[in-house]
């Protein structure tokens, strides 16, 4: 019943569902809208990401304009392998739905991941994609559990190889699960006053001094 009411409403004020900056990409709220409905119907459901590795750098050594020509070039290469509503769940991140598991092997087979694109120089640019898998219930069970899953691929995601799909197992939810522990305990421990600072004097033979701590 959710998707229908927002492919209405989608008719009705596309701009409220659609990217500010490129039309034919679904933004959020939509996501959001279609996302409830897929959990409301119980059924297994897979959403495959796109990322672009280290988009922060990327972004400031080379402009945002060069973000966003990559999405672009994304989509594309998105569309040539299957016709699927495409979301931009964030600024560096595109996502589908899938309800075959055998769809996903057709993208890992068949997707293009040597983008390239010219700057405004004409200087070459080959940004680096990664492809995450998350598949529900298995691994997500609501919204908040994407968000964390794809806040951790963007954060963590030196460690992954760009050649291969990311899916998510037992083994990779410890990990996010063990490097969140850690953050909230430094966190907390920063905001009470936790550490202690041990300084080592060092004493200099030559100049009978101390010359640093």
């Amino acid at each position: 019943m959710i998707l229908v009411i927002f492919l209405f409403l989608s008719s009705e004020n596309p701009r409220e569902y659609t990217d500010y900056s490129i039309k034919k990409l679904l933004n959020t709220r939509a996501f959001d809208l279609v996302l409830q409905d897929y959990f409301n119907s119980g059924k297994n459901f897979f959403i495959i990401n796109f990322t672009i590795k280290e988009s922060n750098c990327f972004e400031y050594t080379l402009g945002y304009n060069n973000i966003e020509s990559t999405l672009r070039l994304l989509i594309d290469e998105i569309l040539k392998v299957r016709k699927v509503e495409i979301y931009k769940t964030k600024e560096n991140t595109l996502s589908i739905f899938l309800k075959n598991k055998n769809d996903i092997s057709l993208f890992k087979n068949n997707f293009n991941r040597n983008i390239k694109l010219k700057d405004e120089n004409s200087i070459t640019i080959i940004p680096e994609i990664l492809i995450s898998v998350f598949e529900y219930p298995k691994n997500i069970k609501n919204q908040n559990d994407i968000i964390s899953l794809l806040n951790f691929i963007n954060t963590d995601g030196l460690s992954y190889q760009t050649n291969e799909i990311i899916e998510i197992n037992d083994n990779f939810l410890t990990e996010m699960n063990k490097i969140a522990t850690i953050e909230q305990l430094v966190h907390s421990a920063i905001e009470q006053d936790g550490f202690d600072v041990v300084y080592q004097p060092i004493y200099s033979t030559i100049e009978k001094k101390f010359i640093s701590a």
